[in-house]
């Protein structure tokens, strides 16, 4: 009995130990963290500041992960390499946990699980090849340093007495009852925070995945009862005065008649005008355009703007590229069917409303084009011709390597453009085009030869001494961004040559923030530029009003039937309404954001949002603070409640499109 106490004595203890060296190294990573994003220009991380707290909850975290180890403590051989296996994938874990963050300044959750197999892999080549010294200090020194303090530990772990491991031990089953009562404490609560960067810094990534997968099974496991619907559907609807709905068993059609808010800026005639929406991985207002909060890397886009229609407040719907098409294409929710490549809802879009108007459709992308279902849906509107990275013509085009030999995404926006005008050559009108670039994706690598020399000559000698510093700590990515720029450039000057430009409306915009560039605040993952530009437009003009993605083909549908003599389908399902043509700020948004997640905003109702179960609001500079007026919190967290359980209803049942 003794021997065997004795046995479970020293696997305890040696349980604790390796758990203390294991935080020890989850507290360094911590620190290279800090020292990352105090010398990029993150700032309002004020990781130093906290440098203390947060390697407290790395190194409790650690420990409190031993419990998973407590069911093998009797074992009389094998706990000690038990414990130093399980511990080292932590802290591997916790690496690429931290890579993940520094990269895309965010903590990864349960959405990592709606990738299958064949898309985890391709993100994991593509992101690969951005590899630094930092990375490797975290893939490879961190570890090795793991293994070296448990070799030293037990080599000099004879010199360490009885009584001191006794106390030891008493020390670790004292914090294991203490932690039991305080287990909030390593998962640290979003309204402790006054901004969701300080949020994520003070998370400790390993656990925050973990708990968020747990969740992600538990809420899995649960069968979704969808109660009142009916009183749900009433509520959201009677939100809505601006649509006549038909039919409660699909919540969002309705049939009133199109308007036209962009009458006045279009002429009018009845040949019918081609369309080019031209979508722009990780366009971002933070460094496009007039007041851009880290001041404007795109010469070209600026000057475009001058000469549109431009909404200076426009939202994605989506923090990620998977929203971007049933947004901005279907004004539709993205449902986590699309997500997770299933196959998604009945559902209309632009593409099949041209289509009935003999448009012939295209869709042009250099990528791979079942990643995260972006082929099937456009398929899925019969859309006339699609070509992704296995149409290029590889005698002409050639995925680039850069000096690291990287994988990629594919095709740069260079080629993309490029292939473009190869394809449509001989295009009949009417068409409809959509483009989706995809350079200014991680790793930002872009076409060898390209240098931050063309960097400097192209933006010229006018940058801030902010923007200086942004571009020498952070080149690859101002690189990826003058690059697509220059050849948005390019692409531009060269469709003015062709017949067709004179009769062409383009819609340029950005799929959502670049999230790698310091943000503003929450806001900021979604502010995306947006423009329309037109030889048909009679006069350009900017709009401060609030506009999201959903906003687009609802508003495109509408010119076209008023000014060029279309018609459409009077049946629709459009979250959203028309793009809000006010010279002043205001917001009439009514519209879910990301349901699928409670990292992001999930919906958005005039002045007010909904992010982390709590209500904000904001104003004009799109500033952020808590709505303290409850009549008005109650109101809006209600209507994203009863929102959320109408759209379960409509994915389960296939509700979305009569």
């Amino acid at each position: 009995m003794k021997k065997n106490l004795s046995f479970t004595t020293k696997n305890l203890t040696d349980g604790f130990i390796i758990s203390l060296l294991a935080g020890f190294v989850l507290s360094l990573i911590r620190i290279q963290e800090s020292f990352y994003l105090e010398t990029n220009l993150y700032d309002k991380y004020e990781a130093y500041n906290s440098l203390i707290d947060t390697s407290f909850i790395d190194i409790k975290t650690s420990i409190i992960c031993s419990i998973i180890l407590l069911p093998f403590i009797f074992l009389k051989k094998g706990f000690r390499g038990l414990a130093i296996g399980f511990y080292l994938f932590i802290v591997v874990s916790h690496s690429m946990l931290t890579k993940y963050y520094l990269t895309n300044f965010d903590l990864i959750g349960d959405e990592l699980m709606k990738f299958d197999l064949s898309e985890f892999i391709f993100v994991v080549n593509a992101e690969k090849g951005s590899m630094s010294f930092y990375d490797m200090m975290l893939f490879f020194f961190h570890p090795a340093m793991f293994i070296l303090l448990i070799v030293l530990f037990y080599k000099f772990s004879n010199f360490i007495g009885k009584k001191a491991k006794t106390s030891l031990l008493l020390i670790y089953i004292v914090f294991l009852f203490a932690s039991a009562v305080d287990y909030k404490y390593y998962l640290p609560n979003f309204s402790n925070y006054e901004s969701y960067q300080k949020f994520t810094l003070n998370n400790n990534k390993f656990s925050y995945f973990f708990s968020e997968i747990i969740t992600r099974k538990i809420n899995n496991s649960k069968t979704v009862v969808i109660e009142n619907i009916e009183a749900k559907i009433e509520n959201y609807q009677q939100s809505r005065p601006e649509f006549k709905y038909i039919d409660p068993e699909y919540p969002l059609m309705h049939n009133e008649a199109y308007t036209n808010v962009l009458e006045p800026f279009f002429i009018k005639n009845d040949t019918k005008p081609n369309i080019v929406l031209v979508l722009v991985e990780s366009l971002s207002r933070s460094f496009s355009g007039p007041n851009a909060e880290l001041g404007s890397f795109t010469p070209f886009l600026d000057s475009l703007q001058t000469k549109s229609l431009y909404w200076t407040n426009c939202l994605s719907n989506a923090e990620r590229t998977y929203g971007v098409l049933p947004n901005v294409l279907s004004s539709a929710p993205f449902f986590e069917q699309f997500v997770s490549n299933e196959k998604y809802s009945k559902h209309s879009s632009i593409i099949a409303e041209l289509k009935s108007q003999d448009y012939y459709t295209d869709f042009h992308y250099g990528g791979w084009e079942d990643f995260s279902s972006r082929g099937r849906f456009v398929k899925d509107s019969k859309i006339d011709a699609l070509y992704a990275d296995n149409s290029f013509d590889t005698t002409l085009f050639k995925q680039h390597k850069s000096s690291e030999n990287d994988f990629h995404w594919g095709f740069d926006d260079k080629d993309l453009f490029e292939q473009y005008f190869i394809h449509t050559k001989n295009i009949k009108e009417p068409f409809l085009s959509i483009l989706l670039t995809l350079s200014m994706h991680s790793p930002y690598d872009v076409k060898e030869g390209y240098t931050m020399e063309d960097v400097k000559k192209y933006l010229g000698n006018d940058l801030s001494e902010y923007q200086n510093k942004l571009m020498a700590i952070h080149p690859k990515k101002i690189k990826a961004i003058s690059f697509t720029d220059q050849y948005l450039k390019a692409f531009f000057e060269t469709y003015k040559k062709k017949e067709e430009f004179k009769n062409t409306i383009f819609v340029i915009l950005g799929d959502h923030n670049i999230h790698s560039l310091p943000l503003k605040n929450e806001f900021d993952l979604f502010h995306v530029p947006l423009m329309i530009y037109s030889e048909l437009l009679t006069t350009p003009k900017s709009f401060n009003s609030l506009a999201t993605h959903r906003e687009i083909a609802p508003t495109l549908l509408g010119l076209l039937e008023n000014n060029f003599n279309l018609s459409f389908e009077e049946n629709k399902h459009w979250l959203g309404n028309n793009l809000d043509t006010s010279a002043i700020f205001r917001s009439e948004i009514n519209t879910p954001m990301c349901l699928t997640s409670s990292k992001y905003i999930n919906y958005i109702y005039k002045d007010n949002f909904v992010f982390k179960d709590k209500v904000y609001q904001f104003d004009s500079l799109l500033n952020i603070s808590k709505q303290e007026d409850p009549l008005i919190a109650n109101k809006v967290m209600k209507l994203y409640l009863d929102y959320s359980t109408i759209e379960s209803f409509m994915m389960e049942n296939d509700r979305l499109y009569k």
